[in-house]
């Protein structure tokens, strides 16, 4: 059973099979938006998955984290929402093979939620973001 959307934080681990779920759920509240992880197993192509996601520019053939960070920013001053949830699926495939890019996004979404938080950061209004990590190992089982 999924936890209430108002309990998932800046970045929660949930089993796969709570897409649907928190899908249906969280529609009616929050804005989704859903990154495909399967196949994504290093950083280039977990930037390159979110660029697609997220209209970011491409400097000298590759996403970087910066422009990732830039056009996240400018994707959420779009979103008519108070309430954002960046869905990744199959997110225990990257942690398996390149946990440090897995931490990488953790965090790029850690400091982006606090700078949308409140509008002290030049945002136009507060907003809470959170990360969804969806996997199937025993680490993505729901607490």
């Amino acid at each position: 059973m999924m936890r209430p959307i108002e309990h998932i934080g800046v970045v929660a681990v949930l089993p796969s099979d709570q897409l649907v779920e928190l899908t249906t759920v969280a529609s009616d509240v929050a804005a989704i938006i859903v990154v495909d992880g399967r196949g994504v197993t290093s950083g280039p192509d977990l930037l390159a998955r979110f660029g697609v996601a997220f209209d970011v520019p491409q400097d000298e053939g590759a996403p970087s984290w910066v422009a990732l960070a830039d056009s996240l920013w400018r994707a959420l001053s779009l979103i008519d929402s108070n309430r954002v949830l960046v869905v990744l699926t199959n997110a225990d495939e990257l942690a398996s093979r390149s946990m440090s890019d897995l931490i990488s996004l953790v965090l790029l979404f850690t400091d982006l939620a606090n700078q949308v938080a409140t509008t002290d950061r030049g945002f136009a209004r507060s907003l809470q973001l959170s990360l969804v990590l969806l996997g199937e190992s025993p680490s993505f089982d729901d607490p």
